[in-house]
């Protein structure tokens, strides 16, 4: 907690006064050299005007590295203030301010700046086939399809078999639905069914979020699954844009039987809690 205040104080107030102080300093330098120059003369004041001058040099010096450094520094600590944030959950008890934290984040990929590597982890489309060459039917999955899968890198067991749930297929193996296909057109979509910890839920995210659309512009990707206690479940997108104030997207999915659907959206310009849910 006392680590999280301090990176508070240094954001928001020991990053602006080295800021203010020294553009205060090139202000009365500037200030200086104007009177020395309206009020002397250039015998008397010759020396003295390019020793202020020198100085006045050296603080636009300092302001420029300042200025260089300042949106990686900014970024770095306000990088550090979310992360410490999405870690844990308060909720209150009792009647006097009280309260208690708790770990929130149950899994998690990033973030990163490697946005395609989040994305790829998130996705679960494997190909598509075209859907002249095959005819679904519930039963023994063929072994043309069999075959065509092993082309791509994947093996099925003789013993899968094809269902058909809610109009979509499942590739049934050893009792677990291990691929989905989805009828596309012309096209069978065919998509992994991943295990729990990995389960992203990323079609019903991509219908609220053009991920690529947004990671466009270079920035930090993040992919959260929380657990809020007195809330349920939820997933969380963050994405920090590399700006010269720290901007982060946020979307907040709800999570129930396996689905998400989208509960809230935000742009946040400064480092704050990107869990903050309005419940």
């Amino acid at each position: 907690m006392w680590f999280l205040l301090g990176l508070y104080f240094v954001y928001y107030v020991i990053l602006p006064l080295v800021l203010l102080s020294l553009v205060w300093k090139i202000w009365q330098k500037q200030k200086s050299i104007q009177g020395i120059i309206d009020f002397g003369s250039r015998r008397k004041s010759g020396s003295e005007m390019q020793d202020r001058v020198s100085e006045m040099k050296k603080l636009q010096v300092y302001l420029v590295i300042f200025l260089l450094l300042f949106m990686p520094i900014t970024h770095i600590i306000s990088f550090q203030i979310q992360d410490l944030t999405m870690k844990y959950d308060r909720i209150a008890t009792g009647g006097l301010g009280g309260s208690i934290e708790y770990p929130q984040i149950e899994k998690q990929l990033g973030p990163s700046f490697d946005t395609d590597s989040i994305i790829s982890q998130m996705e679960t489309y494997l190909f598509s086939l075209d859907s002249s060459d095959f005819r679904l039917e519930e039963g023994p999955v063929s072994e043309d399809m069999i075959a065509v899968f092993e082309d791509e890198g994947y093996t099925i067991s003789e013993r899968s078999n094809l269902t058909e749930e809610d109009d979509v297929w499942w590739i049934v193996q050893d009792g677990d639905r291990k691929f989905r296909i989805e009828e596309s057109e012309d096209r069978l979509e065919v998509y992994e069914r991943p295990p729990s910890h990995r389960n992203w839920f990323i079609e019903g995210v991509r219908e609220d979020v053009d991920l690529e659309s947004l990671t466009r512009i270079p920035g930090r990707l993040g992919v959260y699954h929380l657990n809020k206690r007195d809330a349920g479940e939820f997933l969380v997108i963050t994405y920090s844009y590399l700006s010269p104030l720290p901007i982060t997207r946020t979307f907040i999915f709800l999570v129930v039987n396996e689905e998400a659907s989208l509960y809230q959206e935000r742009t946040i310009v400064y480092p704050s809690d990107p869990s903050d849910i309005d419940l």
